[in-house]
């Protein structure tokens, strides 16, 4: 797998983890306000939601603005695109 392609799995994963996060946003924001520390809430949601660090510090860091219908429409068009580049 050459860097581009990995960079798009990677971008993929962090796509699917926002879909994902956005879904169950209640249970993520529950989740988030048990915790009492970043490095807390890294790990429960790496375990929670089945994704990697990198892509839980992204949930982390989400902007409440994703949760728009027109934001969510435009993650999933990118998600869209980079499955029908890596699967053609």
């Amino acid at each position: 797998m050459n860097d581009s392609t990995h960079s798009l799995r990677q971008r993929l994963h962090v796509l699917d983890g926002l879909l994902l996060a956005i879904e169950r946003r209640h249970e993520l924001v529950d989740l988030m306000s048990e915790c009492a520390s970043t490095d807390m809430a890294l790990r429960r949601i790496t375990a929670r939601f089945g994704v990697t660090e990198p892509a839980a510090r992204v949930l982390l860091d989400m902007q409440f603005r994703r949760l728009m219908p027109h934001e969510v429409d435009k993650l999933r068009q990118e998600a869209a695109q980079l499955r029908a580049t890596l699967d053609p």
